[in-house]
């Protein structure tokens, strides 16, 4: 079991890699090959089936995603006008065994995530207090498998490896400026 799950995350890094899609996105955009690679071998492998949270609207963000194969719904909360919650507030005997289900917020497909699509990339580069998810990512093909890079294994790779806190290999335009610098001001 273990073989093969080495095996599926092997596959799934390749696949990343000779897609070249982690340096087409604008947040790599400035990095070499070689460090998009050292990135990409951080990076833990997921697999979720339909209907499976990603990460959930107003949940601390902590993680970059890349779908490898499958495809994702992108939702957000739809706040509710008074009259459409029905709550009479003057009236003291509303029965507080309320429905999970009436709990949970409406929710309004604003996006999809298909094949080599990513989300999440704020995560890696926010301040010391991690910022909010500004959306739901729910799983919508039957398997989703999915590359994730964890906020604080990025920032490990960033301090340990000098490849990326590189500064002076050029003295002209953004080669001056270390990886991290590049990719906030992206």
């Amino acid at each position: 079991k273990a073989k093969r799950k080495t095996q599926m995350r092997l596959k799934a890094r390749t696949k990343l890699k000779d897609s070249k899609a982690l340096s087409k996105i604008k947040t790599f955009s400035t990095l070499k090959e070689d460090e998009v690679n050292e990135i990409i071998e951080c990076m833990d492998h997921i697999v979720r089936f339909k209907g499976d949270l990603i990460c959930r609207q107003h949940d601390p963000s902590d993680s970059f995603y890349i779908i490898v194969k499958g495809s994702a719904s992108v939702t957000v909360n739809v706040e509710k006008k008074d009259e459409e919650k029905n709550i009479d507030k003057g009236d003291k005997d509303v029965d507080e065994d309320v429905d999970e289900e009436e709990k949970k917020p409406e929710q309004e497909e604003v996006a999809k995530i298909e094949t080599l699509g990513f989300f999440g990339e704020g995560a890696l580069i926010a301040g010391n207090e991690p910022e909010l998810r500004t959306a739901t990512v729910t799983v919508s093909s039957e398997k989703c498998v999915l590359l994730r890079l964890k906020r604080l294994n990025f920032l490990k790779l960033m301090e340990t490896n000098t490849t990326f806190t590189r500064t002076e290999e050029n003295t002209e335009g953004d080669d001056n400026k270390s990886i991290i610098e590049q990719i906030k001001e992206t």
